[in-house]
């Protein structure tokens, strides 16, 4: 009985201090043996259709930080590696918010740009919050810090092939970790080396506010 109460309290936790004190309350009342069992419970993440919406100040911080990186064009170029296929435009979009890819002579506006960088940011968001264990307990920064390098690497990152350190100090939720294991992920030897450690310093600095 005690686990299936927990399960259901805990997919509706959202860290509120109300909350907080809540857990501390009932975390004071449970013998060693139910501790134990609320804490591999409360480990695991609720699905993703429970999880919580974003907060505005996580995207507050994230928007002006991949802007920072990321050059906004307002006509549509092309990959810099095939000379074609994805044809990008405003602030890294490859795409537009019905789906549809970005063509060659696409135009946009800046308002229509920065909505594009919005709605991306939005749905990394979601993405990461349903892959990555403990993202409702993030603080708005480490949330941030986190969707600025999915924007930058991949949103698929977590647990694939090439981010191994940074996945297991997710999966552990060894955060204070995550600010080096970030520096790892900066292609050294390439000329793009140099920007990729100022993006990472500056991911790891976003990632310590509050």
């Amino acid at each position: 009985m005690i686990a299936i109460k927990l399960t259901s309290a805990a997919s509706y936790f959202r860290g509120l201090s109300h909350q907080i004190a809540a857990w501390n309350w009932l975390e004071e009342q449970l013998q060693p043996q139910q501790l134990a069992e609320f804490a591999e419970l409360y480990r695991a993440d609720p699905p993703a259709s429970q999880q919580p919406q974003p907060p505005g100040n996580w995207l507050a911080l994230c928007a002006p930080l991949v802007q920072s990186f990321e050059g906004c064009r307002l006509a549509a170029y092309p990959d810099p590696g095939t000379g074609g296929d994805p044809w990008t435009i405003g602030w890294g979009s490859t795409t537009y918010a019905n789906g549809k890819p970005v063509k060659p002579g696409d135009r946009i506006d800046q308002a229509q740009a920065d909505q594009l960088l919005i709605s991306r940011l939005q749905r990394d968001w979601q993405t990461l919050a349903g892959r990555i264990p403990g993202w409702g307990r993030m603080r708005p920064g480490q949330q941030a810090a986190l969707v600025s390098f999915a924007y930058n690497v991949g949103v698929g990152f977590y647990q694939s092939s090439g981010f191994g350190t940074i996945s297991r100090a997710l999966s552990s939720q060894d955060w204070a970790s995550v600010p080096s294991a970030l520096m790892l992920y900066v292609n050294p030897g390439t000329s793009v080396e140099a920007g990729l450690r100022r993006r990472r310093i500056a991911e790891g600095t976003t990632w310590a506010k509050a």
